[in-house]
């Protein structure tokens, strides 16, 4: 294990962006959860995770529906200054579907334990990596994220 509960198993490049299979301790329960982790910079994908379960959602910030609920001068949330960013966020997240648990995606919520609930990775504006445990990933780039 490296540190940070972390171990590398497999590292491959998947849609352009760099995925590791690898496995994540959670510092309170100590279980061990394989997991897959992308590296998200210098990529057009943005990442949410539910606050109710570890689902994470992922949209491409191409997508026609991201620019129509922002406009076309306005680029990713996580770049700009925090009065800014609070602004965009709110606008893109009354737009997003809720997880399928019934939960809410946000920019602002952290990768939750399975087994605990306790965070395990940060939120988009504290990392560039986003992880994907037991499948628990939505799509936008293949699945419609946005409400009707």
């Amino acid at each position: 294990m490296r540190e940070g509960g972390v171990r590398d198993l497999k590292t491959i490049t998947h849609y352009g962006i760099v995925m590791k299979k690898t496995q994540i301790k959670c510092n309170s329960c100590k279980k061990a959860f394989d997991v897959e982790k992308y590296h998200a910079g210098f990529s057009d994908r943005g990442f949410l995770y539910c606050d109710r379960d570890s689902t994470v959602m992922t949209f491409n910030m191409y997508d026609n529906e991201y620019w129509k609920f922002l406009g076309s001068n306005f680029p990713a949330p996580w770049t700009e200054e925090k009065d800014k960013q609070e602004t965009l966020v709110r606008v893109l997240e009354k737009h997003f579907k809720p997880c399928p648990c019934g939960g809410k995606f946000s920019f602002k919520n952290t990768l939750r334990c399975p087994a605990c609930n306790s965070k395990l990775s940060g939120n988009i504006f504290e990392t560039i990596y986003f992880y994907v445990i037991d499948d628990r990933h939505i799509d936008g780039a293949t699945t419609s994220i946005w409400k009707n």
